[in-house]
């Protein structure tokens, strides 16, 4: 079954709402940062995002990593592996945080990256979308079809040295990332709003009535 056949899409009127919250992650003596949205989880991909983003800081990344997401004994790993890396200062780890704030996280990051091994859909992926944050992720279940076939930002999953040059192709060509933002937000706002899928669910079930 396709991710349009589930019809999942975002509420536009609460998307519209987080442009005006002013919540930004605490991330030090940064300018910025990168962000991960999901669970702490293995399948979610984050320790394959903090080696990717290593490599990125020996390579003179300037950016913090904000990790948002629901707590899992998973998270307490993570944790270490971001000690064992020498990141600590670096990568901010945010549990359980109020869904407003972490769409106003999502609208005021450089890149939102998901570095998921699997993917059934990737609900943040859209809200970035609508918000106008420039996307990278793996390419990884549905992920391609959220984002489009030819999306560029795309890397193989499990693999952290694909992941940073993906990374890196978005941060350091900004022309086409700002190209690529405004066809994911019409993307987002033509095919994956809950007016859409509402749409999609009574045609569904006009056919099944008939």
């Amino acid at each position: 079954m396709c991710i349009r056949d589930r019809h999942n899409g975002i509420d536009v009127s609460e998307l519209d709402q987080a442009k005006t919250n002013v919540y930004k992650p605490d991330v030090g003596g940064f300018d910025n940062y990168l962000l991960n949205v999901a669970s702490y989880e293995h399948r979610k991909g984050q320790d394959i995002l903090l080696h990717a983003y290593t490599d990125l800081l020996r390579n003179g990344l300037k950016s913090a990593l904000v990790l948002i997401g629901r707590s899992t004994p998973y998270l307490q790993t993570l944790r270490g592996m971001a000690r064992q890396l020498g990141l600590q200062g670096h990568v901010f780890f945010i549990p359980d945080l109020e869904h407003s704030q972490t769409l106003s996280a999502i609208r005021h990051a450089r890149l939102l990256v998901q570095s998921s091994r699997e993917e059934a859909f990737g609900l943040p992926l859209l809200e970035a979308g609508y918000l106008g944050t420039p996307i990278v992720a793996a390419r990884a279940g549905g992920v391609p079809e959220v984002l489009g076939g030819y999306y560029p930002y795309l890397a193989e999953p499990d693999n952290p040295a694909a992941l940073a040059a993906a990374i890196d192709e978005a941060l350091f060509n900004p022309t086409d990332t700002k190209r690529q933002v405004k066809l994911m937000k019409r993307r987002v706002a033509t095919g994956f709003t809950w007016g859409t899928a509402y749409n999609a669910y009574e045609s569904a079930w006009s056919a099944d009535a008939g």
